[in-house]
């Protein structure tokens, strides 16, 4: 097994192993299946923190922000986005209310149902449309746009695929597909790396904004 393929493990078993990452990751398998999208990916924090949390052996941090990207040139609408924003927290609301259902001894399920958007903040964005607003060529996949992101680090994306089963195909198996812009080595190597094809003032701010060298005390910034 290369380095690669032992970092591309060792992410598939932390996200199975997080309850609220791998909801997400059904949650938008699901509505993207239905939309014959194949080019999406969870990315950005929900991987990068999810590893520096490991490393550092903190507890998870805090899904704030989920940042779905999909590839879609059929509408590069922005009210596209905010549909797909809406019909994710629907899924999810479905999603937890049938588990409730399941479990008829829960008693919070108006307070859990009224909560469940916020605890998993879906923010979505095609990425057929994001060259526009960042001043570049037109990407041509969601890897190709998270190639432009300010830190190496966090061009990692992922995303849950289902295959039928070989015994039957009736069945269906999870697979985690992990996409990334860069050497995966990156992200575990402690560092904080700037991307030459954005500004620097533009990585420093975010370095200084996100608080990563306070919250991760082994990171360094990649000089």
């Amino acid at each position: 097994m290369t380095q690669t393929e032992q970092y591309r493990t060792q992410i598939c078993q932390w996200l199975l192993a997080d309850e609220s990452r791998l909801q997400a990751l059904e949650i938008c398998e699901k509505l993207f299946a239905q939309l014959g999208i194949k080019d999406w990916c969870i990315a950005a924090g929900f991987v990068r923190d999810m590893v520096w949390d490991k490393l550092h052996q903190l507890p998870n941090s805090a899904l704030n922000d989920i940042d779905v990207i999909y590839y879609c040139q059929q509408d590069i609408s922005p009210e596209r986005d905010r549909w797909l924003e809406q019909a994710l927290a629907q899924l999810l609301n479905q999603e937890l209310a049938q588990e409730l259902v399941q479990s008829p001894s829960n008693t919070l399920t108006k307070t859990l149902l009224r909560e469940s958007t916020c605890n998993l903040p879906f923010s979505v964005k095609n990425q057929a449309r994001m060259h526009i607003r960042n001043g570049d060529a037109p990407y041509a996949s969601c890897t190709d746009a998270m190639s432009y992101w300010p830190e190496l680090q966090t061009g990692v994306g992922v995303k849950l695929e289902l295959a039928c089963s070989l015994d039957d195909c009736q069945q269906t198996q999870a697979h985690v597909s992990i996409i990334h812009a860069f050497d995966l080595a990156r992200l575990f190597d402690f560092s904080i790396t700037h991307n030459p094809k954005r500004k620097r003032e533009l990585f420093t701010q975010r370095v200084n904004t996100k608080g990563w060298l306070e919250r991760y005390s082994k990171l360094a910034i990649s000089t």
